[in-house]
């Protein structure tokens, strides 16, 4: 693309630019634009949204006869502009089929005398809630069977791909069909393969764990935040499939007892078991401690509340400490629970000043499993955390994982019989 210029306004004709394989020009900006703002925004372009990275200057630099600003060598391995048409496509689709995007009507017009074929009616998301159709699109994504389904923006709706009035021009071997609203007959996704979709299911399992963590923060579905005391920033941490941070203990918090906690809700809670070391043990660049390697065949932080709530109006109001009011949760699942899962995770924690750091590798299993279990730890966590904060008395030292053990099997035969 040589000297192509883009939207320009009458009153600002553009300087003469150099020749380049790419460019663009947008007119139009309100005033305050400057060289720095300017780059700044290109900066968040290149590097956040598009990932590049900046790389080494090349021995031979282009070379212009103008006052263009060089802003770097930018390089990137994936493609991550690709996708996002496809995306938006499935998105508005969805919207539609919730009745929240109207649909795309067909009718020749003339608006301020130029030709318009399709005619999109205004509409508002004022009031929507977005948390809700982001998971029931993350869900449809992961769960549903892509390769029947079309994404119709134009019928606002997923359409069995046996029922599409229309014949796309898919290929063989193509697994996503979105169709494009205006083509009808284009498949904008029939060049997407299956480590595509499959990535793309992995990306969305991991934001609907992460949802559970804050449900009004999209900066927690995508990753972008953690859940970091400011007045305590924590070591860089290893890459696991599930972690959490808790802030905010009180005095007396050590490794020792940090250990003890995660082993009580490892062991006694998730009643999960000490299996033997992998061949193959994770390496990390960091001081994390390794607690061990765990394996569970039951999903006991699920279905909890309802004999949370039962145990805790059994136990006095000196007994309602969160460690024990879920083992005994536990001991109450434990014996109905059928086993509807294999996971295997090796456990790691570290301590820092006011705040502990949990992470799970995952051996065997299902990575949502890991994420899930990651974030039933935070929970317990904070809960505890708030329990010894509130509690003058409560000495977060004084944990013994063997009479808690003793206590919880006590208290859990004395009064099993009242839990119906």
């Amino acid at each position: 693309m040589i000297g192509v210029l883009g939207a320009e306004s009458s009153t600002s004709p553009p300087p003469v630019t150099p020749a380049t394989e790419g460019s663009c020009r947008v007119s139009g900006f309100p005033e305050g634009l400057d060289d720095c703002s300017a780059e700044t925004m290109l900066q968040i372009i290149l590097s956040t949204i598009l990932r590049c990275e900046i790389s080494d200057r090349p021995a031979k630099r282009a070379k212009f006869d103008c006052d263009a600003a060089d802003l770097g060598t930018f390089e990137t391995p994936k493609r991550l502009w690709m996708s996002r048409r496809t995306l938006r496509k499935k998105w508005s689709s969805v919207l539609g089929s919730e009745e929240q995007f109207p649909l795309l009507v067909e009718a020749l017009e003339t608006v301020n005398g130029l030709r318009v074929d399709f005619v999109v009616p205004s509409f508002t998301l004022a009031g929507v809630d977005f948390r809700r159709l982001f998971k029931k699109f993350f869900v449809c994504c992961v769960e549903g069977h892509l390769d029947k389904l079309v994404f119709s923006l134009r019928n606002g709706a997923l359409v069995p791909l046996a029922e599409l009035d229309v014949q796309m021009n898919s290929k063989p071997e193509s697994i996503l069909f979105v169709q494009d609203p205006i083509e009808i007959t284009d498949n904008v996704a029939k060049n997407v393969t299956a480590k595509a979709v499959k990535t793309m299911r992995h990306a969305m399992m991991l934001s609907l764990a992460a949802l559970k963590q804050n449900a009004d923060s999209f900066a927690v579905m995508v990753g972008v935040l953690g859940t970091e005391s400011s007045t305590s920033p924590p070591p860089v941490t290893p890459a696991t499939e599930g972690s959490c941070r808790v802030s905010g203990f009180p005095e007396g918090l050590d490794d020792c007892s940090a250990e003890t906690m995660l082993q009580i809700i490892l062991s006694t809670i998730l009643r999960c078991e000490i299996s033997d070391r992998p061949a193959k043990r994770a390496k990390f660049d960091c001081d994390a401690a390794d607690i061990g390697t765990f394996e569970t065949p039951k999903r006991l932080w699920m279905s909890r509340r309802t004999l949370r709530k039962k145990w805790s109006s059994v136990l006095g109001s000196e007994e309602q400490f969160p460690l024990l009011v879920e083992a005994l949760v536990s001991s109450s699942l434990q014996a109905t629970a059928k086993n509807d899962c294999s996971l295997q995770f090796e456990a790691f924690f570290d301590v820092h000043k006011d705040s502990i750091w949990v992470g799970l590798k995952l051996i065997e299993g299902d990575v949502v499993d890991v994420a899930n279990v990651a974030h039933f730890i935070e929970q317990i966590l904070t809960k505890t955390r708030d329990y010894f904060n509130s509690d003058a008395s409560g000495d977060i030292r004084q944990l013994s994982v063997e009479q808690f053990m003793d206590n919880v099997n006590y208290i859990y035969e004395s009064n099993k019989e009242k839990i119906v």
